[in-house]
């Protein structure tokens, strides 16, 4: 009965040390000082929308957990930007410095954590693009779809400490309950939004065109096959293998997939017989689209025109 009562304590112990953010150091280790820490409660952004970059922001809300309920703790944060493309990064940037007087009651509803007695001081931290690029001595033209703005925070005590990404543990920038990073990177997106039904023509290499209906599919973001007229197997042939082969002409196949990468269209994979296919030419005429195409076996080829139905037009798309 003596051990099943010292196994309950010590589970009741590990439950309320898991459950709180900071344990007051007990005698005789009362000279050990804690650590402070900037939890991210909510993220409410977290990319740049490359095609809209001067509506684009990020937008977190964080607090500082610390003894004390965090409070009198915070002298000021500051805010580092830079840009990433690949492994090449700019200089790192001051973009502001956010008072520690400015950290408050929690804005809006909370809802993590879920436990009584917390109320650090929250702040809501809101970078607009445009606002990033100027710290940096950027323009628009200066980054591409596929970037990265990567923001760092520092939180600077009262005591003279300094806490950021390079002086924590794993735990607490990547833990669930800490959520602790002081870094955030942003990417630049370029939604992509070419899924729909429309009418296409095909020209095929032996003169005969090839007519109807084309869906186009998206896969996974930013990936499409086409589907024409109700089929559920892919044709990247737009038609010119039925044109040229005949209607019961086996299709390509394979791996192929049309991909858009901010506008830029290419073929990925091969057919069903190692071909790879390739735009000569993209057209973009109001709400047609025009695609030169050809593959690895001449003289496949064929010139394919899709039509939108909508009364829009297509996007600026290139090759």
């Amino acid at each position: 009965m003596n051990n099943l009562k010292l196994i309950i304590g010590l589970i009741s112990i590990m439950w309320i040390s898991a459950c709180t953010d900071f344990v007051e150091p007990a005698i005789p280790y009362n000279g050990f000082t804690t650590g402070v820490y900037l939890r991210t409660v909510e993220t409410k952004a977290s990319s740049f929308n490359y095609f809209k970059l001067n509506e684009a922001k990020w937008n977190i809300v964080v607090e500082v957990v610390g003894e004390n309920e965090g409070k009198d703790l915070a002298k000021d944060v500051e805010v580092y930007v830079k840009r990433r493309r690949g492994n090449t990064t700019s200089p790192e940037v001051k973009l502001r410095t956010i008072p520690g007087s400015e950290f408050g009651a929690y804005p809006g509803t909370r809802n993590f954590p879920l436990a009584p007695n917390r109320n650090f001081p929250a702040k809501e931290i809101i970078v607009t693009a445009d606002e990033a690029l100027k710290a940096m001595n950027f323009t628009q033209a200066d980054v591409f779809g596929g970037d990265f703005i990567e923001f760092r925070l520092v939180l600077n005590t009262n005591d003279g400490r300094a806490f950021t990404n390079t002086n924590l543990s794993s735990d607490v920038s990547g833990g669930a309950f800490y959520a602790s990073p002081f870094f955030y990177r942003v990417p630049l997106v370029c939604p992509s939004a070419l899924a729909g039904d429309y009418d296409y023509s095909t020209v095929g290499w032996c003169g005969t065109v090839n007519e109807g209906k084309l869906k186009l599919v998206a896969t996974s973001a930013g990936v499409y096959e086409f589907r024409l007229n109700g089929a559920t197997d892919p044709d990247f042939s737009l038609g010119a293998y039925a044109a040229c082969y005949g209607a019961t002409a086996t299709l390509p196949g394979g791996t192929l997939k049309l991909n858009d990468a901010c506008n830029k269209l290419s073929y990925s994979g091969q057919s069903r017989w190692g071909e790879d296919y390739k735009f000569k030419s993209i057209t973009v005429d109001g709400p047609k689209l025009i695609l030169d195409w050809d593959n690895s076996y001449p003289p496949e080829a064929g010139v394919t025109t899709i039509t939108r139905t909508d009364g829009s037009s297509w996007p600026a798309l290139t090759k």
